[in-house]
């Protein structure tokens, strides 16, 4: 009979936004159309501004997890546009998989053409799964590098901390999100009122009140925590 295929989406940040769903929904919908299957429109989920680095909040996933135990199934496959959009962690994605295929539901990548049904599919799916997680660990460096670069640059390497709050530099000619300029980076400027507050704290401290007096001095005179 035709196959039916439940549509599994995922976007980790703003900075992959809601049109990274429509994206992957148009890609899969394009393979399906190509293959002769069929989308079983009721099961259709995305996981918005969640990592696939775990399972929470993967709400969407886990709810086509369950609908593949019913009797009859809603679906016959699960259909993501690539490996990473079903996780980045190798336990989670193995599991998974076992249970789908328990349930008798099959998975398919799209950009890879990867079917769980073809000889070799378990060689190139935990291949997939391994780089994919790499690649994770490979970010994080990353990024923790240039946090490190900007620090010593003088820059805001992350949030702003009490006493201090983040201005941006913006670029007169690249545009951002939202259609405002792109910021190439933070400086840090000092708020006045808050600097007052910091300067009380060290020079209580440094009189011989302990932290228990200073806190009690600090909530009498109704400062912000």
């Amino acid at each position: 009979g035709l196959i039916r295929v439940a549509l599994s989406m995922r976007y980790s940040s703003d900075l992959q936004n809601e049109l990274s769903i429509a994206d992957q929904e148009f890609t899969m919908r394009r393979v399906i159309d190509r293959l002769g299957w069929e989308v079983a429109e009721d099961c259709v989920r995305a996981d918005e501004d969640v990592s696939g680095q775990s399972l929470l909040g993967r709400d969407g996933l886990l709810e086509l997890l369950e609908l593949s135990k019913r009797r009859p199934r809603p679906f016959d496959a699960i259909m993501w546009s690539d490996s990473s959009r079903f996780g980045r962690r190798v336990s989670d994605v193995t599991r998974l998989r076992e249970e789908f295929e328990h349930n008798g539901v099959f998975l398919y990548f799209a950009s890879e053409g990867l079917d769980s049904r073809q000889p070799g599919f378990e060689f190139a799916f935990v291949f997939k799964a391994v780089q994919d997680q790499a690649q994770v660990k490979a970010l994080g460096e990353k990024v923790r590098q240039v946090q490190i670069a900007r620090f010593h640059a003088g820059h805001v390497p992350g949030a702003h901390t009490y006493g201090y709050c983040s201005f941006p530099i913006e670029d007169p000619v690249r545009k951002g999100p939202h259609g405002r300029p792109f910021v190439n980076y933070c400086i840090y400027k000092i708020v006045e009122e808050e600097r007052k507050v910091v300067v009380l704290i060290f020079e209580s401290y440094a009189a011989g009140m302990s932290y228990a007096q200073i806190a009690r001095m600090l909530n009498s005179k109704g400062l912000r925590p």
